[in-house]
């Protein structure tokens, strides 16, 4: 006798289980990246706060090209309105250094945006110097500033 097979029923589709999502001070790359580019953020308002603070008149902050970057431009309040362009490093942790993350290979590019910032709004001859600014955040969001006026060479 041939009796029809039975079919058995398929199990019903369980949905798939949600991803278990990063929490802050996880491993996430972008999480990483959101917070170094906020502390970077919060470092070069800090650092133009300074210079307001020493009487520097703030032009310009954040400007990028091909070239390279340059976080502030300030005027000083010298007799010669000397322009100065600011690299500004900024950390949470004194593990690695601050101030030697500036390479020649960076204030060389700074340089070449400098000369592109200086041509392209036609600025009048003027003194121009470079300073590297290293900011270290400590745990209680108190920030420690320390100022390095005329570098002509980066760490090496």
């Amino acid at each position: 006798m041939n009796q029809p097979l039975q079919q058995t029923p398929e199990p019903p589709a369980t949905p798939p289980k949600p991803r278990p999502r990063r929490q802050p001070g996880s491993t996430n790359r972008a999480y990483r990246s959101h917070l170094a580019h906020r502390v970077g953020e919060l470092g070069e308002a800090t650092a133009a706060q300074f210079y307001r603070d020493e009487g520097y008149r703030i032009l310009a902050r954040n400007v990028r090209y091909p070239v390279g970057e340059l976080d502030v431009i300030a005027r000083a309040p010298d007799p010669n309105s000397t322009i100065v362009f600011i690299e500004v490093k900024t950390r949470t942790t004194l593990d690695f250094g601050i101030a030697e993350a500036v390479t020649p290979r960076k204030l060389h590019r700074m340089h070449r945006a400098a000369y592109r910032w200086l041509t392209e709004r036609h600025v009048p001859w003027s003194e121009v110097r470079f300073d590297v600014v290293a900011i270290y955040l400590d745990p209680t969001g108190l920030a420690s500033v320390q100022r390095y006026i005329g570098v002509d060479d980066g760490a090496r």
